[in-house]
């Protein structure tokens, strides 16, 4: 496989301004080339009243190109963080939300460092005293036919730890394709993959590499939302289409050939926009769609007949929805 033909274009580097937080600072131009990082250290106030500066940590990441989709993997790993990240092939392509494209393109793999989830949350929120040093890196690619992804989504439950006669994996990755496809991809651990970046060095040609994959299909219009349930007992992937669709797959740990959806209707004419499964409840799912003010709740246990509404405050429909507690949905919206 020649990883050139899938990975982005690397013709120039890409020119990152970053300053300490204060408004008289001055912005310093960085060049990072495609596939490394660089550190941004800011420094900022942790109140009106007080003059105290600590350092705020971040890392930067040169993808090659245009995010189109990024997702953390839920990974118990204390030491080594995971991120899932599509980007156009270059930083000049245009996204299209309804039209199907198909190109060689990738899902690129980073690792990032010293994000430790038993630090305090002062250390999280200012990074004054972690242990590790922040820092990441390109760990590995999978490469598609597909195309770039428009939606990506880690399984919650998807880790599975190594052990003697098992491999495990990092995860399991859902991504709506810009085909129009929607794939479920079994992601192994790093040190699986023959990765370049697990001396945490910066890699001028990431390793690049094919992984089966299990193919959700409907007779719907091109997806463009992703959601998996929460329950572990109960795996399912649900996805919103351009045309007013939802269709929801049962997932189990063989992923391969291709996985008919258990439910499938079409619940309003428009555009859906986002879509998130209650927390406590596998089977009921929330949606927001194009031109309307309402949440819709649905049960696919009783067909596309949905349960209740919830009318959203302002003129602008919501864009975006978080189910985060049985009684709590969080959404936001173009009024902001």
């Amino acid at each position: 496989m020649d990883r050139e033909n899938y990975l982005p274009s690397r013709g120039s580097s890409l020119s990152i301004g970053t300053c300490n937080g204060n408004e008289d600072a001055t912005i310093l131009l960085t060049k990072v080339k495609t596939f490394h990082s660089m550190m941004s250290d800011q420094t900022a106030e942790r109140g009106s009243e007080s003059s105290d500066e600590v350092v705020r940590r971040g890392v930067i990441l040169s993808v090659g190109g245009g995010v189109t989709a990024l997702d953390w993997c839920p990974s118990p790993n204390q030491q080594n963080q995971f991120l899932a990240v599509s980007c156009a092939r270059n930083l000049c392509t245009l996204h299209s939300v309804y039209v199907p494209e198909c190109q060689k393109n990738c899902l690129q793999i980073w690792r990032i460092t010293g994000m430790e989830k038993n630090a305090s949350e002062t250390d999280v929120v200012y990074g004054s005293s972690l242990s590790t040093p922040l820092s990441a890196a390109m760990s590995f690619c999978i490469a598609s036919e597909l195309d770039g992804a428009s939606a990506l989504a880690w399984c919650p439950d998807g880790w599975i730890s190594k052990s003697e006669g098992n491999m495990g994996r990092m995860g399991l990755l859902a991504a709506v394709h810009e085909s129009g496809d929607i794939c479920v991809y079994s992601v192994p651990h790093e040190e699986d993959t023959n990765s370049r970046a697990q001396s945490n060095t910066q890699s001028e040609t990431p390793n690049c590499i094919r992984l089966k994959f299990q193919s959700m299909s409907t007779s719907a219009k091109k997806p463009t939302c992703i959601s998996w349930s929460k329950d572990p007992s109960r795996r399912f992937l649900a996805a919103g289409y351009s045309d007013g669709h939802v269709a929801c797959w049962k997932v189990e740990d063989n992923i391969e050939g291709p996985n008919s959806a258990i439910f499938l209707g079409r619940i309003t004419p428009d555009h859906i926009v986002s879509i998130d499964f209650d927390p406590f409840c596998p089977y009921v799912f929330a949606t927001a769609s194009l031109n309307t003010n309402f949440l819709k709740l649905w049960d696919m246990r009783i067909g596309p007949t949905y349960l209740s509404t919830c009318a959203v405050a302002g003129h602008m429909w919501p864009n975006q929805i978080m189910w985060s507690k049985p009684d709590w949905i969080m959404y936001s919206t173009a009024e902001g």
